[in-house]
């Protein structure tokens, strides 16, 4: 943000007068009269300019969480002021919509989540930006998929952090081995990766938060049969005690003249090159309701695994043309928390 200053300054002319004399062949000096230096004026103290408060209150319904270890979990769908996303961006003062926001650093972000099990409320004002990033996901010793993310953090020194990651699963490079589909790029949904107190490794407390901008209810189809795909990210909580990230393929299906949603999530890459982890498919079954809002089940399958858990979500974008979702499992075999952004295929 400029800020103009107007410097004052002043100039001074010095003049020198000199006279003739009588007679005589002689010669008179005049007097050399000294010029006193003027005060300077001072220049006033500009006002500073007050830090942008955000312009761009996103009301989330959806929130899904898990305290340290895995216990806990939780998938909470109350009413939307009980979570919420405030951000204010110097670069969009007259931002309107989650599309309208640059995420470049210098942004505040606030998040809010007032439910009984994962309560926080921190703010990520622009000097927590801790920078872009990138992680590597593998399959076994082999890394392919690259995902870039943007990092904050907030009470920094003190005895425990918070931090916020932003997975921008719309920017995931895939090697040849894995592109065996091309996701379609989201504008207007992004998952919110908190992880409150972090002062361990897992955190004490983990949510994954949807915030963008929702179809409105009469922009929502119905009829017809839609196909989107997109991204994964989450965690699995190991029953070993084990935590990986990991990142996944995902088709969902909408069908909206039966109000149906149905769907499969691949998850085949994890963070880390070792040890090697398990391929998991997580099966969807779900409906979606006349406001765009998706509510259903979720099966995760795989060698030794078996867990059942719960989705919600929403249709995003002006003409429905993205899907948010965010899920969660639980069972002998461990949990898993996750989330899925998809475009319209």
């Amino acid at each position: 943000m400029t800020i103009n200053r107007l410097l004052s300054g002043i100039c001074v002319l010095a003049l020198a007068g000199c006279g003739g004399g009588g007679g005589g062949g002689g010669t008179s000096t005049a007097p050399i009269v000294s010029v006193p230096s003027p005060t300077p004026t001072s220049s006033p103290t500009p006002t500073p300019s007050p830090t942008p408060t955000p312009s761009v209150v996103v009301q989330t319904f959806v929130q899904a969480g898990l305290t340290a270890g895995g216990t806990g979990n939780t998938l909470d769908t109350q009413n939307a002021t009980a979570f919420s996303v405030a951000i204010g961006d110097p670069d969009a003062p007259g931002a309107n919509a989650f599309g309208d926001i640059n995420f470049d650093g210098d942004e505040t972000i606030v998040v809010r989540h007032t439910g009984p099990v994962i309560p926080y409320n921190e703010t990520f004002a622009s000097d927590s930006y801790r920078g872009a990033g990138s992680n590597s996901f593998y399959t076994g010793s082999s890394a392919e998929r690259f995902l870039p993310t943007r990092g904050y953090q907030s009470r920094i020194g003190q005895a425990s952090s918070a931090f916020l990651i932003m997975p921008l699963l719309e920017e995931v490079r895939k090697t040849a081995a894995t592109a065996a589909r091309t996701d379609n790029v989201t504008e207007s949904v992004r998952l919110l990766d908190v992880r409150v107190a972090a002062s361990g490794n897992p955190p004490q407390s983990r949510a994954l938060q949807l915030v963008g901008d929702r179809t409105m209810s009469n922009i929502v189809p119905t009829a017809g049969t839609r196909t989107y795909v997109g991204e994964s990210f989450g965690v699995r909580y190991f029953s070993n005690a084990n935590v990986q990230d990991y990142v996944g393929d995902s088709v969902l299906t909408v069908d909206y003249s039966r109000r149906t949603l149905t769907g499969q999530i691949t998850i085949a890459q994890y963070l880390g090159s070792t040890p090697v982890r398990p391929t998991l498919t997580v099966e969807i079954v779900g409906e979606i309701a006349a406001d765009g809002t998706l509510t259903g089940k979720v099966t995760v399958r795989g060698t030794g695994v078996f867990e059942a858990g719960y989705l919600t979500g929403a249709l995003y974008g002006p003409t429905g043309d993205e899907i948010g979702l965010v899920l969660i499992s639980s069972g002998e075999s461990g949990s898993v928390l996750g989330g899925v952004v998809a475009g319209q295929e």
